[in-house]
């Protein structure tokens, strides 16, 4: 009994280091998003209007899986707008926290494979896109890999049960985790030869957290209603294709975790920094190379497995741009589901895990040998955990404080309200809104573009057009068909045609912005509200019963639900 006390106080120990970082990383992070008010990303828009309920069973929000929207729901009826930073501040929690318990026995590698979790380029594009589901479920992945760490003993059975459920956790957030698990899971398991019976037994136990995890995944998309996103097509394989980093290369770049798929505007860009964030970033693959050493001096088999699923996500992450291009643009335009992959970037997440580990299981081994010569002794013993720290915020200092200070909590204007109310009365499907771009500038975010928030406050309504920072993708036959009646010489009788009463202008327009709505009153339009930040014009005669009754589906044209990507 003593003795168990003993551990537990010492394994109690030493937590309190890396429970620490993690706590103090999470914070600087989140920081500016966790004012009084909703955060609006790129893809990640809270409103009163949104409903995190609504996700649970909704094929239509695929990939973001119902674990995701339960816990967002949760957070949501508890806190109200702090949901939109609590979400990636618990993934971030999460993330670190199981990071610390993939295997390294000191602080030094405990605190050195949390720090690398939550901050490394991954997090950073995965939270500047506005992508909590992502996060959520990369949180889970290292729980699998804590599993997985856990059992590295040859001759100690696994449990696929806690497999199955770290593995199914990371599907329910993002349905990509369903395959990325695979890959995590495949890359840490347990060293061979093993004696026969035991690899009949071990092969038994991780057949069984497979199917498990098989099964509830089918569970809940079977049960799942309405139709996915249509995701698989040629062009938009194009346009979500990884990018190169300009100073890295894609090569490079990918290694080191960079490879947002989206152009200017609304890109990450080069984070800021010169010729000394590429030295830090390549710097940061010494300690995962002696992780990676380690493991092979004493297990080579499984230190070759490991390398090769971290080469294989490494090349996965390349897309169409790869060796295997042809071959992947094939897969994920013809196989089902393979669809959720058109951002081969997300391939990324297997080796922003297997780094971390690799991070810990290095400077574990660092540290020992510190030790070991006296270097690291007395007050020293800290200076290769605070280098570990140093080196993965030096790997993408704009991370700090909410990416730069492009994600903070804001207020709607007072103008949003009024024409919220204004609009209590109106009929689902009949509210145009413009600009005509899925993401914009909406005038009240400090110049960020964001997905456009119009649903998010006034809920059902039509956006005309496509997304200039998205070439080539199709818009909903919802939008095509506001953006012809406007563009019609006859546009008013088109909108009564259409169901459509109201216009809502966000802010003052560009030409480019809305073609045809240069004279508002020629399309029968009148002004109801006029502010500052946003204007509300109604149509004089309001359609007939029959025609209102033919206006287009209020969910078509519905923009990304938060965390699909």
């Amino acid at each position: 009994m003593r003795r168990r006390l003993v551990e537990a106080l010492s394994g109690t120990r030493r937590s309190v280091g890396p429970a620490v970082v993690v706590l103090v990383l999470t914070a600087i992070v989140v920081g500016p998003m966790s004012r009084l008010g909703w955060v609006v990303a790129l893809d990640w828009v809270s409103g009163p209007r949104v409903s995190y309920w609504s996700g649970l069973g909704d094929r239509a929000s695929l990939p973001a899986g119902p674990l995701f929207f339960a816990g967002a729901a949760a957070a949501q009826w508890a806190t109200g707008a702090a949901v939109g930073w609590l979400m990636p501040a618990l993934a971030l929690l999460g993330a670190g926290l199981l990071a610390a318990r993939t295997g390294a026995e000191r602080t030094a590698g405990r605190v050195g494979a949390a720090a690398f979790a939550v901050w490394n380029p991954f997090v950073h594009e995965r939270l500047y896109a506005g992508q909590p589901a992502m996060l959520a479920g990369y949180a889970a992945l290292f729980g699998l890999a804590a599993c997985a760490r856990g059992t590295i003993d040859a001759h100690r059975p696994i449990r696929p049960i806690r497999l199955a459920a770290w593995w199914s956790a990371a599907a329910a957030c993002s349905v990509q985790f369903a395959v990325l698990g695979g890959m995590v899971l495949l890359a840490l398991d347990a060293p061979s030869p093993l004696p026969a019976d035991r690899a009949r037994s071990r092969r038994r136990e991780l057949a069984t957290a497979s199917a498990l995890t098989a099964a509830v995944t089918a569970c809940w998309l079977a049960l799942s209603s309405g139709t996915p996103p249509t995701a698989g097509e040629a062009v938009a394989l194009d346009a979500f294709a990884t990018r190169a980093d300009p100073r890295l290369g894609l090569a490079l770049g990918t290694l080191v975790q960079r490879g947002f798929w989206r152009a200017a505007p609304a890109a990450p860009g080069l984070w800021g920094g010169g010729a000394w964030q590429v030295v830090a970033v390549i710097a940061a693959l010494v300690p995962a190379g002696l992780g990676w050493w380690c493991c092979r001096r004493r297990q080579p088999a499984a230190a070759a497995r490991l390398l090769v699923v971290a080469a294989s996500a490494w090349v996965l992450s390349w897309g169409a741009a790869g060796p295997a291009g042809p071959l992947f643009r094939w897969a994920v335009t013809t196989l089902p589901g393979a669809g959720a992959f058109r951002e081969p970037g997300k391939f990324l997440a297997v080796l922003s895990v297997l780094t971390a580990v690799l991070v810990g299981t290095g400077l574990d081994r660092a540290a020992g040998w510190g030790r070991s010569t006296g270097w690291a002794s007395g007050p020293l013993r800290w200076t290769t955990p605070a280098l570990a720290v140093a080196l993965a915020v030096a790997t993408t200092p704009s991370l700090a404080w909410g990416v730069g200070g492009r994600l903070a909590a804001v207020r709607y204007p007072a103008d949003w309200q009024r024409a919220r109310d204004a609009l209590d009365g109106a009929a689902p499907g009949s509210v145009l809104v413009l600009p005509r771009w899925a993401y914009l500038d909406p005038g009240f975010t400090g110049g960020r573009i964001v997905s456009d928030p119009a649903r998010a406050v006034f809920g059902d309504v039509i956006r005309p057009g496509g997304d200039a920072a998205i070439p080539g993708l199709a818009s909903p036959e919802a939008s095509r068909q506001a953006a012809a009646a406007l563009d019609a010489g006859d546009g008013g009788a088109r909108l009564a045609e259409l169901g459509i009463d109201w216009v809502l202008v966000l802010r003052p327009l560009t030409p480019a912005e809305a073609p045809g709505f240069e004279a508002p009153e020629q399309l029968g339009l009148q002004p109801v509200l006029s502010g500052s930040d946003l204007a509300l014009w109604q149509r004089r005669t309001p359609p007939a019963a029959a025609v209102r009754a033919a206006a287009p589906p209020p969910t078509d044209g519905q923009a990304p639900a938060p965390g699909r990507r």
